[in-house]
């Protein structure tokens, strides 16, 4: 008779590894459905206010026209350009005539109004939003 071998733990480990619980679809511990609950109600929008909108290509327009001299801008003929591309012409031909009246607008458009700061005395509490 042939005494039978002991397993070797690499053979036990190497079952151990092998052996693989199957799981549905998304109920894996790991998976992240599992891992956070859903915040909505079943058809209900993730994203009511939908995508970002589109900044416009202003900015680099005026980039593009900053660049001519005065006589170059206003010898742009402006039939097929788009509304940006006119909007910008019209601007940096404005500050080359030394109008800077737009300079502000401009600003907040692209970059986005700048916070304003306010100090009370006291306890009063202001809250100001910008819509």
């Amino acid at each position: 008779m042939i005494a039978e071998t002991p397993k070797s733990t690499a053979d036990q480990q190497k079952k151990k590894k092998t052996t693989k619980k199957k799981y549905a679809h998304g109920k894996h511990p790991n998976s992240l459905a599992a891992l956070r609950p859903i915040p909505w109600k079943k058809g209900q929008s993730g994203n009511p206010k939908g995508p970002p909108k589109a900044k416009t290509n202003l900015m680099w327009y005026i980039r593009q026209f900053a660049n001519l001299t005065k006589q170059e801008l206003n010898a742009i003929d402006t039939k097929g350009l788009t509304l940006s591309q006119i909007a910008a012409l019209n601007y940096c031909k404005s500050l080359a005539s030394g109008d800077f009246k737009f300079i502000k607008e401009l600003l907040d458009r692209e970059l986005g109004k700048a916070p304003e700061h306010i100090t009370t005395e006291g306890e009063q509490r202001i809250t100001v939003e910008r819509v």
